[in-house]
Order: C-alpha cells, then structure tokens, then sequence
C-alpha cells in the first residue's frame, strides 16, 4: 500500500491477541506502535474510537540496557515535518499516551 492512499481497517469492537513477526528493520515496532496507539487515542480524522481501550504488551529483552521503542508513548512526536504533515493530510495533532503503567520485574 506505500504510495496509495488506501485505507486500512482492523475491528477492535472484541478482544483480540495479535503477533507481529518479521525480520530486524522490516517495521514490527513501528507498525505495533501504529496499532497500540489507534486503540488507545481518539483522533478525529485518523480513526473512529467511541472509547480506549485496555492494551497489554509484553516485551522480552536479552539484555535490560535495551530500549524498549514503545516506551515514546507518553509524548507527542517532537518532529517538526511529521507534525506538519499529519496537520496537512489529516487536520491532527500528535499527543502522548498520558495512562500508561509499566510492570517489570526487580
């Protein structure tokens, strides 16, 4: 779909478990960021979310220094084209995730 301005839907009106597998670079932690956010942001002209909903990620990583991608959530994207063009193509602003808990283990 790069290069079109086709539509993308996924039926979040039940409970669903989804895996996102590919090799490094290919866009699994983008495209689950993508997912993780429309379920939990309202955002008029973008999606069409009556309520959030509740997501639960695991994350496994070998060494704990890692970083974890999705820890960005809590701010709005600081980028200044990205802004601008989420602005132009879809009259949006970017947000932060603000109820956000993190579990992990001592």
């Amino acid at each position: 779909m790069v290069g079109t301005s086709g539509q993308v839907a996924l039926d979040l009106d039940n409970p669903k478990a989804i895996g996102v597998f590919g090799y490094m670079g290919s866009g699994k932690s983008y495209l689950l960021g993508t997912l993780v956010e429309s379920a939990l942001i309202p955002i008029p002209g973008i999606n069409s979310l009556p309520a959030p909903l509740a997501v639960v990620i695991f994350n496994y990583r070998r060494h704990s220094a890692d970083r974890f991608e999705l820890s960005s959530f809590a701010h709005p994207n600081p980028d200044r084209s990205d802004r601008e063009r989420l602005e132009q193509m879809y009259q949006a602003s970017p947000r932060g995730v603000e109820d956000i808990h993190v579990l992990c283990l001592p």
